[in-house]
């Protein structure tokens, strides 16, 4: 039997609903949380997860109170390129497992950050 990760989702712009699909069709997945600024964008990405058969996900517009929760244990992060840094490092910080797809820093001392971070 294989172990479901718990996933929480920072950032729920359009590259999030693309990426959905994905999650959606991991049976070793379950997006346990989501959070974003914007209110619609939470209620969007709930009601696509809801329309799949999903779990409603814990929601927040807050990423550190979401990070408080022990049932994240890993956390997707599309939002935009400039801000990826720091939210990485505080995911890794607060002892989750990190996903960002484009690159997460723009200098040698950026990545230095979160190579830190994780350490």
């Amino acid at each position: 039997m294989n172990r479901i990760v718990k996933v929480g989702i920072i950032g729920l712009g359009a590259r999030t609903e693309t990426l959905l699909a994905s999650f959606v069709a991991m049976d070793d997945v379950e997006v346990v949380a989501v959070c974003d600024l914007v209110e619609e964008r939470i209620r969007k990405i709930v009601g696509i997860l809801e329309g799949h058969g999903k779990t409603i996900p814990k929601t927040f517009t807050n990423y550190h109170e979401m990070l408080a929760c022990d049932d994240v244990e890993a956390v997707f992060v599309p939002t935009s390129w400039n801000s990826h840094l720091s939210i990485a490092k505080d995911c890794m910080e607060a002892g989750k497992y990190v996903a960002i797809e484009v690159g997460g820093a723009a200098s040698v001392e950026e990545l230095w950050q979160l190579i830190h971070a994780y350490e």
